[in-house]
């Protein structure tokens, strides 16, 4: 990022007065998923807060596994958690790391010590000199997708060349189980990728993602792990909250709807050119220049993500706007919407 990390940017918004709500973050807000969440007794949740994890989370990696269709699993405290992993073994100054921008800015930060390359897609069509290449397949800054058989060709035509494709925003997707990778990744030894529960599912606090890889690459990535990734806890409740796909389908139609209705309040405003896109987020360009479009959505209340902050932006004098299938959420952005173009 340009001068602050997205950390510093919550905070901003955090300390925005009181009526400000967070459109910034992708993960989903749903009222609903309360239904989705366990019952647990006092003692039950006593016994997971006091013993270690006895199987090696072996229900949730089923769950996963099963229903993302990747073969091997490795969990971490959301897949950030994995991401620096992955990268702890290459920030080193002989390694040669190619980014794909935009780029979730962790992974910049955490490639500090090693040569860094920045690439344009049609690099990827050529042969590659370099030792891994990061890139976020739906790209959540600029909202494009690279098709998965595109993606593949490149991972064939490069073998001496790991792919991290960082799929955090897939599941928010129509056809993600066309686009995903995640069942390839048995397949390729130079393919490893990472999956988020927090998103789709709305459970960022929980701190559960995955990667999925071959049994060669979790092996060498579990090396530097924590013998106990994640809690007792979180383990519990996302094993039971993964297993339930009509729930996600029903919030996906609910976003679709929601940002339909956002794309034609933003485009009423003056100056604006709206982008939609396959995810949950609504990309607005601010025609005028002056990029005030960013200072009247948050004096509206309104948070959203300066895209003037983020490398290889697409969109650099716009915003970016999470669209939730909470339909308390959509009442209150789309009121303020409407006063804006009051």
């Amino acid at each position: 990022m340009n001068g602050k990390s997205l950390g510093n940017y919550l905070d901003e918004i955090n300390n925005q007065p009181e009526g400000v709500k967070d459109f910034c973050t992708t993960a989903n807000i749903d009222e609903d998923y309360i239904d989705l969440l366990p019952d647990i007794s006092k003692q039950e949740l006593w016994i997971l807060a006091s013993e270690y994890n006895k199987d090696h989370y072996s229900e949730l990696k089923e769950r996963v596994s099963n229903y993302f269709g990747a073969e091997n699993i490795l969990l971490g405290a959301g897949s950030e958690d994995l991401l620096v992993s992955i990268n702890n073994l290459y920030n080193y100054s002989h390694f040669r790391v190619g980014i794909l921008e935009p780029i979730f800015y962790r992974v910049r930060e955490s490639l500090d010590k090693a040569s860094v390359k920045v690439l344009k897609t049609e690099d990827l069509d050529r042969s590659l000199d370099l030792d891994l290449v990061w890139l976020n397949n739906p790209n959540a800054i600029n909202g494009e997708v690279i098709n998965r058989k595109k993606i593949l060709e490149w991972v064939k035509k490069n073998t001496k060349t790991l792919f991290v494709v960082d799929e955090a925003a897939m599941l928010f997707m129509d056809n993600w189980k066309d686009e995903s990778l995640l069942c390839d990744s048995n397949n390729y030894e130079n393919l490893i990728v990472l999956g988020s529960l927090s998103k789709i599912y709305g459970i960022p606090g929980l701190r559960v993602g995955f990667l999925a890889a071959s049994f060669k690459n979790i092996s060498k990535i579990s090396l530097s792990r924590p013998t106990y990734p994640i809690t007792n806890l979180s383990a519990f409740v996302a094993s039971r909250i993964v297993r339930d796909g009509e729930v996600i389908d029903r919030n996906l139609e609910k976003i679709k709807r929601h940002k339909k209705e956002v794309v034609e309040k933003l485009s009423k405003i003056p100056d604006c050119e709206v982008y939609d896109s396959p995810i949950n987020c609504v990309f607005v360009y601010d025609k005028s220049g002056t990029h005030d479009l960013y200072q009247k959505l948050l004096i509206a209340g309104v948070g959203t993500l300066d895209l003037s902050t983020q490398k290889g932006s697409k969109y650099p004098k716009g915003v970016r706007i999470t669209v939730h299938s909470s339909d308390n959420r959509q009442s209150y952005l789309v009121e303020r919407l409407d006063n804006i173009n009051k």
